[in-house]
């Protein structure tokens, strides 16, 4: 009982003297106001580094700040550092970010060029005569580069569809999370923060790796990769308002000594130093209160964008052991749906196209672009429609890049489709190299040099001349001309002079060589129906002499003349010119001697190659067939059909069969590989079959021979470079190397 009534008289004391604590607060309050409680957090910026394809780690981080509800008031980013927070800050989720990462095909993606099945057939045909794909220009007597080895044509409108949402937004401000990046004016050597304009334009800015990808300019200022000035950019966070800064450093380590061994590592390293050196002054502007996370990355390279998948959960382990520190400035449930609900919810845009213009910076007129491209005014704004009305007018070769960009309006949206043309051009210089031989001896060296004269007129007329040095000289000159703005009749003409080589073989034997001198001249009509198809007619003339130079000196050596007129169709949809994925092949050629255009005999002939490729998985099958015949009257001895060697029954040496009638088969097989990053390989084989005949009852089987091959190919500065083995029937052995195209 004395222990209830002690329990009871406690109870009235702790009342008491609670009532008046309460008293001497309210009176004291009075007198001198408390200050008030406040539930205002600090605000938190999120850094992320630039780095390249190392940058997908960001993603990572991206996941687990979101997982635990911790809030990003700013985002301050640097190339890809700049492309994944422009993206969050647009409003989407780090899955969907990470959703559009993995599906893009980055190979396609950094490779400027269009399929070379969308050429136009022009450009076909001049590749299949010219050994170097890549062009440099030519302006008052020097060679001039392009300014960067990727334009990026197909990465803008990519970012450009992702941001579609906020597309109208020009003040990143305003985005769903503020969102600055930084960029490094190449003229000035400064760094530009960007803050408003065209939110994908200002993230292929950052990114634009000097001599790598060629700058973005905006608002007449040329721009670079921001990682040059400021790859860590903390102190635009902590300007744009951030108590708190989470930094994510994915910056490439230096390489150690024994990594650096020719010109290309010591480049490499000396854009590592220039990043690191700023990235160390940014770096030590972090606080006490601020968190750095650096995932450990590894081998993973900033060229290295299809490892995605290994990057991305680095970036999430990294940032859980982190989460003691990132924990402290989490929100609970109520609190991060009030921050949630405090983001900038973005009205859509009007996406009704108000009109279209087209600003073309090169010499064809306005009108060969306007009839590739289908989107016009009236329609609602359709992304894909719009990026196939881009690669169209990209495909045409002009222009280093064709975007567009929006002007958001009360009427709706003004379009601007804006071709660049080559900074380079409209004036190319090609180098190349022709080269065969084997081990005995038999050897085939040409050297290329080339100049071509795009835009001649604003239809794109084409003039290309071109040398060959070496042990089969030439000089050719062609011009093309389309006779309107868009695809249909074009006129084309040509001269050429040339001297080849022309073995006499008796069974492997090689009995005697001729240097044939010939000159040629043509003129044609043709129509291109589309730019995979196109037929044409016209007329030659050709004189050649044949001189012995190797062999019985008492050997004839004939004159000739020969002219007539010639009909021709070519159907290319191959997407590469010596090792294509898929596509077909048809090109058939007919050709009738005329006396009275000067021929020595009057004799038709005709010729057809004929292929197409299957893709299994990786393996690339094809199957392609060569076919030619002559009338009754022998062709002159230039018009004579030849197999042997490259590309027609690598078994046999060079040129060894000679006939008037021509028929070989052929299955090839092969599949990419690559010996180093920068270069594509391959490894296949070929089984043929056929052979080159005097008479048309000779082509049976017992006159035809059987021809297998394996070959290790790798492409080159130069064109792709082959080494292989062909093995005949005939119990001949051929090892062969050549540089040029292969098939």
């Amino acid at each position: 009982m004395a222990t209830q009534i002690q329990a009871v008289v406690n109870s009235m004391l702790s009342r008491r003297c609670f009532k008046l604590l309460q008293l001497v607060v309210f009176i004291i309050g009075s007198v001198l106001p408390l200050p008030a409680v406040s539930d205002e957090r600090p605000k938190i910026g999120l850094v992320l580094s630039g780095g390249g394809a190392r940058g997908f780690a960001h993603i990572g981080v991206l996941k687990v700040l979101e997982a635990h509800r911790i809030p990003v008031d700013y985002i301050a980013g640097t190339s890809m550092g700049s492309i994944v927070g422009g993206l969050y800050a647009s409003g989407l989720t780090p899955a969907e970010i990470e959703h559009a990462i993995k599906t893009i095909d980055w190979d396609e993606v950094l490779r400027d060029h269009p399929d070379r099945a969308d050429e136009p057939m022009i450009r076909k045909e001049l590749s299949d005569q010219l050994y170097i794909a890549g062009k440099a220009g030519f302006r008052d007597g020097k060679v001039v580069l392009p300014e960067g080895l990727i334009a990026g044509q197909k990465i803008l409108p990519i970012l450009q569809a992702m941001t579609l949402p906020v597309a109208h937004v020009n003040d990143f401000s305003q985005l769903r999370t503020p969102f600055q990046t930084v960029a490094t004016n190449i003229v000035t050597g400064e760094m530009q923060v960007l803050k408003t304009g065209d939110l994908a334009r200002a993230m292929r800015a950052s990114m634009a790796v000097p001599s790598i990808f060629t700058p973005t300019e905006i608002d007449g200022n040329l721009l670079v990769d921001g990682g040059l000035t400021n790859n860590i950019p903390v102190d635009i966070a902590q300007a744009m308002g951030a108590d708190i800064v989470i930094a994510i450093d994915i910056s490439t380590p230096y390489l150690n000594r024994y990594e650096i061994s020719n010109l290309l590592h010591i480049t490499n390293q000396m854009t590592r130093i220039l990043t690191g050196v700023n990235s160390r002054e940014r770096l030590g502007m972090l606080t006490e209160r601020d968190i750095l996370i650096r995932p450990p990355l590894g081998d993973i390279s900033s060229a290295d964008f299809n490892r995605a998948a290994e990057a991305i959960p680095i970036g999430q382990s990294e940032a859980e052991k982190h989460l003691d520190e990132l924990k402290a400035l989490s929100l609970d449930e109520h609190a991060w749906s009030k921050y949630v609900a405090a983001k900038n919810d973005i009205l859509p845009g009007k996406l009704q196209i108000a009109r279209t213009t087209i600003t073309n910076s090169s010499e064809l007129d306005d009108r060969t672009i306007e009839n590739l491209i289908d989107t016009q005014a009236g329609e609602k704004f359709n992304t894909e429609k719009i990026s196939e009305d881009l690669y169209k007018v990209h495909s045409l070769g002009n222009f280093s890049t064709v975007s567009y960009r929006m002007d958001h309006t009360a009427d709706g949206i003004d379009l601007y489709f804006d071709a660049a043309a080559k900074s380079w051009g409209p004036n190319y210089l090609y180098f190349g190299i022709d080269m065969e031989g084997d081990l005995k001896g038999d050897n085939l060296v040409n050297l290329q040099l080339g100049y071509s004269r795009e835009e001649l007129n604003p239809k794109g007329g084409i003039w290309t001349s071109y040398a060959v040095i070496g042990a089969e000289p030439e000089i050719t000159t062609l011009v093309y001309q389309p006779l309107l703005h868009n695809r249909g009749p074009f006129v084309a003409a040509s001269l050429s002079m040339n001297r080849r080589n022309q073995g006499i073989y008796e069974d492997d034997y090689k009995l005697a060589e001729y240097r044939l001198k010939q000159s040629e001249a043509s003129a044609s009509m043709g129509w291109e129906f589309s730019r995979r198809s196109v037929i044409q007619l016209g007329i030659d003339r050709i004189h050649g002499r044949a001189d012995v130079l190797i062999g019985d000196p008492t050997l004839p050596e004939p004159d000739y003349d020969d002219g007539g007129v010639y009909v021709q169709y070519r159907y290319d949809s191959l997407n590469h010119r010596d090792f294509p994925s898929e596509g077909t092949l048809f090109n058939l050629w007919g050709r009738k001697s005329l006396d009275s255009f000067g021929a020595d005999s009057e004799y038709e002939q005709y010729r057809l190659k004929a292929g197409k490729i299957f893709p299994v998985g990786d393996h690339r099958f094809g199957l392609v067939f060569h076919g030619g015949t002559t009338s009754s009257a022998e062709s002159t001895i230039a018009g004579t059909f030849e197999a042997g060697g490259g590309p027609l029954l690598m078994g046999l040496k060079q040129g060894q069969l000679l006939g008037q009638h021509l028929a070989v088969a052929q299955m090839i097989y092969f599949r990419e590989y690559r010996p180093m990053p920068v270069l594509s390989g391959y490894i296949g084989g070929m089984l043929e079959y056929g052979g080159a005949y005097d008479e048309r009852d000779d082509i049976n089987v017992d006159n035809s021979i059987g021809s297998g091959s394996v070959f290790f190919a790798v492409t080159t500065p130069v064109g792709p470079l082959q080494l292989g083995i062909g093995a005949a029937d005939n119990g001949q052995f051929n090892y062969y190397a050549r540089i040029g195209h292969l098939f």
